[in-house]
């Protein structure tokens, strides 16, 4: 079984901003979606990850994460189509962590014995000791966000089939629990 993690599409552009200053092959994306379109188009065609017609340069940081997580949303729902891959909304899943981890245990065919265990990595950084901790990334500058780019985001995210960011975007497929 596999999961789609996935949050509100400002919070996904805040996140991948900070990983890019730890990960050069990202942030070098961040940099190509300013020069040309046929440059940010084979990029995205390079890495797999789905291209519409209409893309153009981004002329900030803050619209180019959002359509960094339409990209990979856009690959969740062709294999959520293919492979029955499930989404899971990351809020949900910190509000309630243990319904959660119930419910992808039993979606997975894990004895529900092992949820109790399960629950302490709800208290730790998997990635810690990594570069891309949380000690680490939260040092990282965030992304400007101004109402321009929210509103040039939100168009974006319309043409490419999603609500607006002040509309809440629940995945076909998500997990329920």
């Amino acid at each position: 079984t596999s999961f789609y993690l996935y949050r509100d599409m400002s919070k996904v552009s805040m996140s991948i901003y900070r990983f890019s200053w730890v990960v050069p092959s990202v942030r070098i994306l961040y940099i190509m979606c300013r020069v040309s379109p046929k440059l940010v188009k084979k990029t995205y065609e390079g890495i797999g990850l789905p291209v519409p017609e209409y893309l153009t340069t981004f002329k900030d940081d803050f619209t180019a994460g959002v359509y960094m997580g339409v990209a990979t949303t856009n690959v969740y729902n062709k294999l959520r189509e293919t492979e029955g891959m499930h989404g899971l909304l990351f809020e949900e899943i910190v509000g309630e962590p243990e319904l959660a981890t119930k419910a992808i245990f039993k979606v997975s065919g894990i004895p529900q014995e092992l949820v109790k265990d399960a629950m302490r990595c709800f208290t730790r950084d998997s990635q810690k000791g990594t570069p891309i901790s949380q000690d680490i990334l939260k040092t990282k500058p965030g992304v400007e966000i101004t109402e321009e780019y929210r509103v040039r985001a939100s168009e974006l995210l319309v043409r490419c089939g999603f609500p607006a960011l002040h509309e809440s975007c629940r995945l076909p497929g998500t997990l329920d629990f």
